[in-house]
């Protein structure tokens, strides 16, 4: 998780600063792609949540058309203690067909708006298009890990956690398999997630600063778009 939280920072503003310098340094793109800063600001808002839907509707259609998996067999969720929306495979699939599961929602909903807000629209279209690339660092994580897995293997979905179970059928066993234990796939978890997701109270704590993380970013979203406006008017 640790991993995936770091990515993610990394990929925001990676990509912000270098598609929204090339953005702004692009005259043939407009600084505001509606005239207004607040419309614009109003576009971006649509556009992280529509994005964060389509994300998971992604995941959801490639499992079950490549996954060849029934529409039952995809469960939709959201993780109050991680704030995010998730999607769960209740039926092991192929690893090529989690693979690309994994990885189209960072094609679909990250690289393509960046490009396309990058050549079409205003800075502040680039800022949701980034920050939706940045939703898919767990995502990008688990899709380098399974492009080590034997082409043969089916992956269970893990229905909480960011991880998976490698299966194999019982007559195509590798020499060197080993089942894990309970005991060994509790402490995996333990040491992934984190301990202070082992109690109650540091649950409630998590999501608090969640909450507290998101006003903090839309306050600070605000005084920018304010501050923009403000330098609208003078230029």
């Amino acid at each position: 998780m640790k991993k995936t939280d770091n990515l993610a920072v990394i990929l925001f503003f990676a990509t912000f600063l270098a598609f929204g310098i090339i953005n702004l340094v692009d005259k043939r793109t407009p600084l505001l792609s509606t005239g207004s800063v607040w419309f614009d600001s109003l576009i971006a808002f649509g556009m992280f949540i529509v994005g964060m839907f389509l994300h998971e509707g992604i995941h959801a259609l490639v499992g079950i058309v490549l996954g060849k998996i029934g529409i039952k067999g995809v469960k939709f969720g959201f993780d109050i203690a991680a704030g995010n929306l998730y999607t769960h495979f209740i039926e092991p699939i192929s690893a090529r067909a989690y693979s690309v599961a994994l990885i189209m929602p960072a094609i679909l909903t990250g690289l393509v708006p960046i490009a396309l807000t990058t050549a079409f629209a205003g800075p502040i279209l680039v800022a949701p298009a980034c920050l939706l690339l940045a939703g898919c660092a767990g995502d990008i994580v688990m899709f380098f890990s399974t492009l080590k897995c034997p082409k043969n293997a089916l992956i269970a979905d893990h229905p909480t956690a960011l991880a998976y179970y490698l299966c194999y059928p019982e007559n195509a066993l590798p020499e060197d398999f080993i089942e894990a234990t309970e005991e060994e796939e509790k402490e995996a978890l333990k040491n992934s997630i984190g301990q202070p997701f082992y109690s109650e109270k540091a649950k409630k704590k998590s999501v608090l600063l969640k909450c507290l993380g998101i006003l903090a970013f839309i306050a600070l979203y605000v005084l920018m778009m304010y501050l923009i406006s403000i330098l609208m008017k003078n230029i």
